[in-house]
């Protein structure tokens, strides 16, 4: 596949996977930038292609043949004018909840608001009256591993997998050329891609790649079931927890799955057969990616989760189970356990030796660093929440704080954003109980008008520690670091800034401790930790590019202990 027949491949790909889930039937009218849908249906034999002239009873004809069927059928129109003649039948398709997929071509973006033909704003042509209005841009041939996935969504939206069946629009967009034969399809898995509906007895129709497998892996976030552990443990699956799934104080958890993943030869040699993703994902680029290569190569995928919301940005979920904590737990139950326990040890056995390896390797360390403070933080007790900042606060937990004992651990991870975050630990303190929040020097300044009223009049008990890295302390992890010139990287990334934290909190009128040892660190802890109203602990720590420097002797130093098992 090149990009001059990406365009033609990607709509092939729908209409393929639209064949394998069993749809028979298209209505489509003539048109010219449809051209590449409707020459994709035309070359498809399972496929009864229904041309009408007028879009309008071409609308309606789908809608009769979706309702006669019980089944989705899709109805392929050109642009413009042409878009605004299904609206009628879009109507009727909502509120008789009729499985109709509505796919419009469009213009591609350089041709919008310059007065070129045919063309109108498509995006969202039909307001609330359709389930989903999917836009995924001018296909491109580096996108081609995302295509099958949003010919499923589509259909799995018009079936009813958030509520009633019903109208989906997707609207595509395509530049000249319009007449280009496809290349090589993007693989196809076996079994169906997705489907979140239970049945009327609250049970899922499960995927058959769930029976008789021996390597299952469960990977939990944010919203895992209290009790996951032990239906792992029963079942014999091995179990990853991320900070915030309540799990890290659980035995025969494995928490160091990110430097374990690093090492040579874990990707081949942990490859499971199956993962359970429960909740929300972790903050891990390394296990996210193992996990899509893992996918690619025919591991099943599951979602479990109590929020209808798809969570799949890497496109590799195969079913995804929307229930209550309960119900997912029930159904966890149901699912067959590892025929052998070989797999769930490997797992267990890596985490003991790169835990030894981690703790040999922090205690080299003299300085005061970011992975050794959310190691800390993750063993004191007490704490009813702790809130974490996300970039790399959150990261330092996921990678090295093996133990988290915290009640409960938050983090805004939905929009993965530093703004606010003091002030949502704030208001989990005026709920009550012992607060500890983690951020940076960036995210401290971003939200720093939250402490002009702080706790207020309610009281409460709030530490926050601030770690001071002299700017944006993520960047340095990533491409940029390397690729830019370091001046320009500093003032563009780092954005240091001349403040000093303890005028301004002074100012405002806080207790402030600034530590820059390991042993200050922790005393600080333990003095301000659960004392009355708002504290704070400013952590002095090296650079980014020292963190940078560290993390690279910490994962080798896991790398060079679990290679030799995993080889």
């Amino acid at each position: 596949m090149s990009e001059d027949n990406s365009q033609a491949t990607f709509c092939a790909t729908l209409v393929d996977e639209w064949v394998r889930a069993g749809l028979r039937h298209v209505v489509c009218c003539p048109g010219s930038r449809s051209t590449p849908m409707v020459l994709a249906v035309a070359n498809r034999d399972e496929l009864h292609l229904h041309m009408r002239l007028d879009e309008r009873s071409a609308g309606f004809v789908a809608l009769g043949l979706a309702r006669a069927l019980g089944q989705v059928v899709p109805i392929i129109v050109t642009s413009g004018t042409a878009a605004t003649e299904l609206h009628a039948a879009v109507a009727e398709a909502d509120l008789s909840g009729i499985p109709l997929l509505v796919v419009t071509a469009d213009r591609p973006p350089e041709l919008i608001g310059i007065g070129a033909p045919q063309t109108i704003v498509q995006r969202d042509l039909f307001g609330g009256m359709v389930r989903a209005s999917l836009d995924p841009g001018v296909p491109f041939a580096g996108a081609s591993a995302t295509w099958r996935s949003l010919a499923c969504r589509a259909l799995d939206a018009a079936r009813g997998a958030n509520g009633m069946p019903g109208p989906v629009q997707l609207n595509l967009a395509f530049r000249d050329p319009l007449d280009a034969l496809p290349g090589e399809l993007p693989a196809a898995r076996t079994g169906a891609w997705r489907s979140t509906v239970p049945g009327p007895d609250g049970s899922f129709a499960l995927d058959g790649r769930i029976e008789a497998r021996e390597s299952v892996l469960v990977i939990a976030g944010a919203g895992a079931p209290s009790g996951l552990a032990e239906v792992a443990a029963a079942h014999g699956w091995a179990l990853l927890a991320d900070p915030r799934s309540g799990l890290r104080s659980t035995n025969d958890v494995v928490t160091l799955a990110d430097p374990i993943l690093r090492a040579n030869g874990a990707e081949q040699a942990l490859k499971p057969e199956v993962v359970l993703l429960v909740g929300e994902p972790w903050a891990s680029k390394v296990l996210a990616t193992t996990v899509a290569r893992w996918a690619s190569e025919g591991t099943a995928i599951f979602h479990l989760s109590d929020r209808q919301q798809l969570q799949d940005p890497n496109h590799i979920v195969s079913q995804q189970l929307v229930g209550s904590p309960t119900t997912l737990l029930a159904t966890l139950k149901t699912f067959p356990s590892s025929s052998a326990s070989t797999y769930r040890d490997l797992w267990t056995h890596c985490e003991a030796v790169a835990a030894t390896a981690l703790d040999n390797a922090l205690q080299h360390v003299d300085a005061l660093n970011e992975p050794g403070i959310a190691k800390f933080l993750g063993t004191v007790a007490g704490i009813e929440t702790l809130t974490i900042s996300s970039s790399m606060p959150i990261r330092e937990f996921e990678w090295f704080a093996k133990e988290v004992l915290a009640e409960n651990v938050v983090a805004n991870r939905g929009v993965n954003g530093i703004d606010g975050v003091m002030s949502s630990a704030i208001g989990a303190a005026l709920a009550g109980g012992t607060g500890l929040c983690v951020v940076g020097d960036l995210a401290f300044l971003h939200d720093l008008s939250s402490l002009v009223d702080g706790l207020g009049a309610a009281g409460g008990s709030l530490a926050v520690v601030v770690i001071d890295n002299g700017g944006g302390g993520i960047f340095s992890f990533l491409p940029q670091a390397t690729t830019v010139a370091p001046a320009t990287f500093d003032r563009l990334f780092t954005t240091t800034r001349p403040v000093d934290h303890r005028l301004m909190l002074q100012g405002l009128g806080y207790d402030i401790t600034v530590v820059t040892t390991p042993k200050e660190f922790a005393q600080a802890v333990k003095t301000t930790v659960g004392s009355r109203g708002l504290s704070f602990i400013v952590a002095t720590v090296g650079p980014p590019a020292t963190n940078v420097a560290l993390h690279e002797v910490l994962n080798g130093a896991v790398s060079a202990a679990v290679s030799p098992i995993l080889s």
